[in-house]
């Protein structure tokens, strides 16, 4: 009735919390430390504030859309290689936001970084969501 392949999650929860925490704040860290130069970056970029507001709008329409599509890949390709290969393109992407002076680029650094985001804030990656083992059903019964 057990799969030989399943892997429970052994750890407590606050080792759980210590080492998912920091790729689930990935999400918030790339909005919080982002909005305080929001309104000096039309003169950086040289562009107008409404491309500033996209690259907003973009990402969080991205961490949502990420999530679904990442939920899924993690589930069948595991969870670790997912949530590390989310956390790499995070840096290259924050990397590369820090050195542009290209409103194009910055959009498209942007996306990717949201990409790699919800990588990690899939909810496939936090492994109490989906490593416990499932209850069987109660059979029906069929008497009236």
């Amino acid at each position: 009735m057990h799969d030989k392949n399943l892997k429970l999650w052994t750890y407590s929860l606050p080792v759980a919390l210590a080492l998912l925490a920091p790729f689930n704040l990935l999400a918030s860290l790339g909005m919080d430390i982002y909005l305080p130069a929001v309104p000096a970056m039309p003169g950086i970029l040289a562009t107008t504030p409404a491309v500033v507001q996209l690259t907003l709008t973009l990402y969080m329409i991205m961490l949502g859309v990420g999530q679904i599509l990442f939920g899924p890949l993690s589930d069948r390709v595991g969870r670790r290689p997912v949530l590390l290969g989310g956390a790499v393109l995070f840096a290259m992407a924050s990397f590369g936001l820090a050195a542009t002076s290209s409103a194009y680029l910055f959009l498209v650094l942007r996306l990717i970084q949201a990409i790699a985001a919800s990588a990690c804030w899939s909810p496939s990656s936090r492994p109490y969501a989906t490593s416990m083992p499932k209850r069987p059903k109660a059979p029906r019964s069929t008497a009236s």
